[in-house]
């Protein structure tokens, strides 16, 4: 009996691997709620990227209108 207790004591205080297992259940509920949100993401995205767009078209616009050429 004392040495299954002093084995299974053993086996609790082993840590070895368990940053491994840790980051490989992080990246599985990263990836889980990447797809979960999937369409909220990608609206966002969108949404960002085209301001990103817009605004660099009114950059331009504005430095062709005080003749900076670009």
């Amino acid at each position: 009996m004392k040495r299954l207790y002093s084995r299974s004591s053993d086996a609790l205080k082993n840590c070895r691997g368990l940053g491994t297992v840790e980051l490989v259940v992080l990246v599985v509920v990263l990836i889980g709620l990447a797809l979960l949100f999937r369409t909220q993401i990608t609206e966002i995205m969108t949404g960002i990227l085209d301001n990103i767009d817009t605004e660099n078209i009114t950059i331009q616009t504005r430095l062709l209108t005080a003749g900076i050429m670009i």
